[in-house]
């Protein structure tokens, strides 16, 4: 069962959309959970995998990943070719990323809302995986842990475009994590295994031959089937 949840409606500051014209047909907090609690409780047989855009878990830049240059040069945050040097002002700027500045960040107030109630319910019906985006990145997360994320696995999968590739790191739990324009693929065979892939794409130039390539793969296991 795929299931698609609309994360943004947790972060953004804005009125609930709600009533006759809205597509939504829940308005509060418990009303969403309760209905992903029911999506993953009556999946019957199959496999569960959740979608949003806000992964649950990342070491990527909203994760709180920065390199030495942010601290130095913070306005290329703004546009690369500010190469104006800002020590010790400069990291003020990452400081405040990872001390929940902005709700766009795993650290932000509602984002860490979120995370928790998602998290409540995955505790209960815990699915296959979450597959996200946000980070511009590649990464695959082995889950099945309170400290990480109760869904077996989270992918985050946020580099569709070339040349637009984010800073990554190794965290806690980390199986595959890449700085690299790429997709990944779930192929769900007819016995019930799930095979996992990631591929790589690079501009016409960077790969002789080719230009994506297949850099890792993994069976996926988890227990969110009876």
């Amino acid at each position: 069962r795929l299931i698609a949840l609309d994360s943004e409606w947790w972060l953004h500051n804005d009125v609930k959309p709600f009533g006759l014209g809205s597509p939504c047909a829940t308005r509060t907090t418990e009303q969403v959970t309760d209905s992903l609690l029911g999506a993953l409780r009556d999946k019957g047989g199959r496999h569960a995998v959740v979608v949003n855009h806000h992964p649950l878990r990342s070491g990527g830049e909203h994760g709180g990943a920065f390199t030495v240059s942010d601290h130095i040069f913070p306005l290329r945050n703004l546009e690369s070719w500010l190469w104006v040097p800002l020590p010790i002002i400069g990291s003020f700027y990452p400081l405040a990323r990872r001390s929940g500045f902005s709700n766009q960040d795993i650290s932000g107030r509602k984002y860490q809302i979120m995370r928790r109630e998602l998290e409540k319910v995955f505790a209960l019906h815990a699915p296959l995986a979450i597959a996200s985006g946000h980070d511009h990145d590649l990464q695959v997360i082995r889950g099945g842990d309170r400290d990480i994320t109760h869904a077996a696995y989270q992918l985050v999968s946020g580099a569709g475009i070339l040349g637009h590739a984010g800073l990554v790191r190794k965290i806690e739990g980390s199986l595959f994590e890449r700085e690299a324009a790429g997709f990944m693929r779930l192929d769900f065979t007819r016995s019930g295994r799930v095979r996992l892939s990631v591929t790589t794409v690079v501009s016409a130039g960077g790969r002789p031959g080719r230009k994506s390539a297949e850099v890792f793969s993994l069976w996926l296991e988890g227990a969110d089937r009876p």
